[in-house]
């Protein structure tokens, strides 16, 4: 599992998670393509971002994990998988390499 900064060209990929509507089921409306690319400026691309890229083992994007400051003594930390990547344990396996972000 590797956790690495976004890039433009996640577009698509995060698109594809934030637009299915099991994914977001509990979360939110599913994002159109236009709420996707101010998302991806506003949080994944900005100088410290508040969201990160995840990649299994084999390179291939399976969503995205949160991290940033919540308040004066906390993060947040969460994350968003690819409904084709549920129940693979990614869960387990992003938490921890956030402790080095």
């Amino acid at each position: 599992m590797k956790i690495r900064e976004f890039v433009e060209a996640d577009y698509q990929n995060l698109y594809e998670t934030l637009s299915d509507p099991e994914v977001m089921k509990y979360i939110e409306e599913p994002y159109s393509e236009e709420k996707t690319l101010v998302f991806l400026q506003d949080a994944g691309l900005c100088d410290k971002p508040l969201i990160y890229a995840a990649e299994n083992d084999n390179g291939n994007y399976v969503g995205y994990v949160i991290y940033h400051d919540y308040d004066i003594s906390s993060v947040e930390i969460g994350w968003i998988l690819k409904k084709s990547e549920w129940g693979k344990e990614y869960a387990r396996e992003l938490t921890k390499p956030m402790q080095n972000i």
